[in-house]
């Protein structure tokens, strides 16, 4: 099980910056083990493409609702699609954040 989390390291928009930054707070309060993937670098070109092309859900934010292409953070599980931060933030609020994640036990 390898949880992934897409991000970017330049984004124009607080809010991405925001939720990205409390998405690693939790799972590492969590305990929760991830890798991350910075999609705005050149050599995760492929990486990039991969989650557009998988992401579902658009991470839409309060300034941009409904953007072009999938918003960071975008959580996957072994390539197995988890969902946006704003999925992420009601299944911790819930307390279903491992059933989010694909996590067994």
């Amino acid at each position: 099980m390898v949880i992934k989390v897409y991000f970017s390291s330049v984004t124009g928009i607080p809010e991405v910056n925001s939720r990205q930054k409390l998405l690693y707070s939790i799972l590492e309060t969590k305990q929760i083990k991830y890798a991350i993937v910075d999609v705005s670098q050149d050599s995760n070109k492929d990486e990039k493409e991969y989650m557009i092309k998988y992401a579902t859900q658009s991470g839409g934010t309060k300034s941009q609702p409904n953007p072009e292409v999938p918003f960071t953070p975008q959580i996957f599980n072994d390539g197995v699609y988890c969902g946006d931060y704003n999925s992420f933030e009601v299944a911790n609020e819930l307390g279903t954040l491992k059933e989010f994640l694909k996590i067994n036990g």
